[in-house]
């Protein structure tokens, strides 16, 4: 098993907890926990509906990947124009950036993205060699007035922490409390792969016939029960 080392050179962070980065599923979004695993269909004798938390691009979601949190409040804002600002509470050492529109914004035809705002954080990610990481917004969070931008990084070479805000508010300013989850990063090692168009062959046909029958022959719990976790 390969470790992923969380640090910081300020231990005194550590005794906060909501901000201590940690697996994501330890922070599932409330909306999917409150989400029920099947619905009553009415039918007598009949099997309910699976909701989302029984489908295969839906389970393991939340089993992957470390949430990073806000380290201090951040109050940010734009007022059109260009114009913009960043605050966080006085002398703490913390501290955003700029990105300016000539990096990204003037060139990016959705003019919801405002501005974008680097976040320098205090922890560290540190990886083994050949492993870089994926920076992913919130999934299904839909937050009007900001995500963290997609990104990935060589993160063996590279240990620190710094996310793009992206500001798409409508509102001029927004404050972003300390302990607000901001995104995922995903460890993953770096391989080379190569990509081709083919023929459907018999050996495919029997393969995925195979896997085909295998989640069609009951109402629920296919995937489960045949197919996850199997090679």
């Amino acid at each position: 098993m390969k470790e992923i080392i969380i640090t910081t050179s300020q231990e005194e962070l550590l005794s906060i907890e909501k901000i201590i980065p940690k697996p994501a599923y330890k922070d599932i979004p409330k909306h999917f926990k409150k989400m029920p695993s099947n619905v009553e269909r009415g039918a007598e004798n009949f099997p309910n509906l699976r909701t989302a938390k029984h489908c295969p691009s839906f389970i393991d979601i939340y089993k992957e990947g470390i949430i990073i949190y806000a380290h201090t409040d951040m109050f940010v804002g734009s007022k059109g124009d260009g114009e913009f600002y960043w605050e966080v509470p006085p002398n703490n050492g913390f501290y955003l950036e700029h990105h300016s529109d000539n990096q990204f914004v003037d060139y990016y035809p959705n003019s919801k993205v405002k501005q974008v705002f680097k976040i320098p954080s205090p922890f560290e990610l540190i990886v083994p060699r050949g492993y870089s990481v994926r920076q992913v917004p919130l999934i299904y969070d839909y937050n009007p007035d900001w995500h963290i931008a997609y990104g990935v990084y060589e993160a063996d070479k590279n240990q620190e922490i710094v996310l793009q805000l992206m500001y798409t508010s409508d509102k001029e300013h927004v404050l972003i409390e300390s302990g607000t989850p901001l995104c995922y990063l995903l460890p993953f090692k770096r391989e080379k792969y190569s990509y081709k168009v083919k023929k459907y062959s018999n050996k495919f046909k029997k393969k995925y016939s195979i896997e085909k029958a295998k989640l069609q022959n009951s109402f629920v719990g296919n995937y489960n029960k045949n197919i996850k976790g199997k090679k």
